[in-house]
């Protein structure tokens, strides 16, 4: 702590800066001499020994028993008493000397001052901490307790509140800080601390309240929560590299090794440059007219369903809202694809529905024979087996003759579908209460002067792709692995799987991957996927967990009657349950298709 390096600098006689005036304070040095002669008769380099001795020691309370040993008391020999006082001024005389090669020399008080740097002040609490038996008392600033230092019982109730109020995970810091979580985008740090104020008020009266300040840095200090998930991360690798130069430029190391990090981190990021390349290619230019459709996707944070102002509202959790973007980036034209918890969930078949639904309404097959995609790195959602799948049907399906899916380097994924997520959230800032998804669909059709196309997801439009897995054999790259892969192509010339490679450059060559089951070569009449139907994924409303249901009804007093009907009637049991003879059959349907052989 600085508190400590400042008081370790001034025992031992250093420069410091005082942390009271900010001013620095000069080292010591030895005083000036004594009109008796002291330092003549102890002679210059005995006075600069004992100087350096005193201060080497570099505690205080060694030098305090030092001093108690050098300085002696006794009592007054003769005494003098003025004219009209009763009672003498000096009850006590002092005695000086200084210690050098197991000699006493005695010496004046200016004398042992000036030898020493020190006050008379210092002295005379040096003498005072010296006990009956000549033990010394060790000195004690610093650890008493504060007379206005808070009882534990503060901490355990900040951090009741703190946990009553709910918090979620970021989806663009998950992977670099698991357990990093948010509270609700509508808080910031005044809101939760009134907030508490209010709570301790409801729950515990009679115990003391605390200052927004200890508030605030009990909730950063203590809690590894944050406000407002952030949109972008800063890149992990281009952070782990610039931290290590700079300690390594510090520590003075060897100019090969710094240069050898330079250079890494210089090609980290000519790759992430390399990834954005792609985005600036398909803004106009030359390539407007090859018939390739380009596209970026991305999930938007999660979004409270309802969205209330009310104090009660940041204690109860609250039905989500998904987001999903898809932007032409020729155009830079966005379409939403919205739907609830209760609807759908946010995987790889519901991410694989909405691009199937966007190339369905915007893919003009005369004009558009190629497709290239831009997205980022999460497996959960757009790295996974069941996008490929859908990718290689449309081929299979002759949509499209040649299919690219780019992924950009985590931490430089800076797309299209950010900016439009930024123009959403600010709309969204706006309004402090927002009841329903179809309030959601309202506002984000008008984030913008030209506005979203929002597509309403249905339960019945996201669909099953893990019954094309049963179709091919699974294997993975040999030179490289699927995760780490930055291209991934589809091509009619090679239908039997797709072809993958770890870099952007147009030099590297694809590896091809093959899919399809044995070792025969590629036929329709073997392979193929687009006679493979999808069926529904969710045949009824998705189950939300009972507490949740419960917590969702005891908001109801704070929205409109209207939002009512829209908030619970997906939760309630079902308006008409689906059938065990209808699941059934369901599950029936799914197995026939799954051992379907193709021929």
């Amino acid at each position: 702590m600085e508190k400590n390096s400042v008081k370790l600098l001034h025992d031992a006689g250093q420069e410091y800066v005082s942390r009271c005036t900010d001013k620095p304070v000069p080292a010591r040095n030895v005083g000036q001499p004594c009109r008796d002669g002291c330092f003549s008769r102890l002679g210059r380099p005995v006075v600069e020994a004992l100087f350096n001795g005193f201060y080497g020691m570099g505690d205080y309370d060694k030098q305090t028993a030092y001093i108690q040993s050098l300085v002696t008391t006794n009592p007054v020999k003769r005494r003098r008493v003025p004219i009209g006082e009763e009672l003498p001024r000096k009850g006590k005389t002092y005695a000086y000397c200084v210690k050098y090669d197991n000699v006493m020399h005695k010496v004046c008080k200016k004398g042992f001052l000036s030898i020493f740097a020190i006050t008379d002040k210092r002295v005379i609490t040096a003498l005072k901490k010296k006990t009956m038996t000549g033990t010394p008392i060790s000195d004690q600033r610093g650890k008493h307790t504060p007379a206005n230092k808070l009882s534990d019982r503060v901490h355990v109730l900040i951090k009741e509140h703190v946990d009553s109020v709910p918090k979620v995970s970021s989806h663009y810091t998950r992977a670099r800080s698991a357990d990093r979580k948010y509270f609700s985008t509508e808080l910031n740090m005044a809101i939760l601390y009134q907030l508490h104020r209010d709570w301790m008020t409801e729950n515990y009266p009679d115990d003391e309240k605390v200052k927004e300040s200890f508030y605030r840095n009990a909730v950063n200090v203590k809690f590894n929560v944050g406000f407002a998930p952030v949109r972008t991360d800063t890149c992990n690798t281009c952070d782990l590299f610039t931290n290590q130069i700079k300690t390594l430029k510090d520590s003075a190391a060897s100019e090969d090794v710094i240069s050898g990090l330079e250079e890494q981190l210089a090609e980290h990021r000519t790759l992430g440059n390399q990834g954005q390349n792609f985005i600036a290619r398909f803004k106009g230019g030359p390539f407007d007219n090859d018939g390739t459709l380009a596209l970026c996707f991305d999930l938007q944070q999660t979004l409270p369903t309802p969205k209330l102002a009310h104090g009660a509202a940041y204690y109860l959790r609250k039905l989500w809202t998904f987001n999903f973007c898809v932007t032409n980036m020729r155009s830079n034209v966005s379409t939403m694809f919205v739907w609830d918890e209760v609807t759908g969930k946010r995987g790889s078949n519901d991410i694989a529905s909405c691009l199937l639904k966007y190339l369905d309404l915007h893919h003009d097959a005369d004009e558009q024979t190629q497709l290239f995609l831009l997205s980022d790195n999460c497996s959960g959602q757009n790295k996974n087996v069941n996008v490929s799948l859908l990718l290689l049907k449309l081929i299979h399906d002759k949509k499209f003759f040649n299919i690219q899916h780019h992924f950009l380097v985590p931490g430089h994924s800076y797309m299209p579908c950010d900016r439009h997520f930024g123009n959403i959230e600010q709309k969204l800032r706006k309004y402090a209460t927002i009841e329903t998804r179809d309030d959601y669909i309202r506002l984000i059709k008008d984030a913008t002067h030209e506005g979203f196309e929002v597509i309403a997801m249905q339960r019945e439009d996201f669909l099953d792709f893990e019954v094309l897995q049963y179709h091919i054999t699974k294997r993975t790259p040999r030179g490289t692995t699927f995760s780490n892969s930055r291209i991934v192509k589809y091509d009619c010339s090679y239908r039997e799987g797709y072809q993958v490679k770890d870099t952007y450059s147009s030099d590297e060559a694809f590896e091809k991957v093959r899919l399809q089951k044995g070792k025969q070569c590629f036929s329709r009449d073997v392979f193929d996927l687009s006679k493979v139907p999808l069926t529904p994924r969710y045949h009824g409303p998705i189950k939300i967990k009972p507490v949740k249901v419960k917590e969702l009804k005891e908001l109801l007093p704070y929205v409109s009657a209207g939002a009512r009907h829209g908030i619970m009637m997906p939760l309630l049991p079902n308006r008409k349950p689906c059938s065990k003879r209808d699941q059934g059959q369901g599950k029936k349907m799914k197995m026939r298709v799954t051992r379907r052989t193709i021929c």
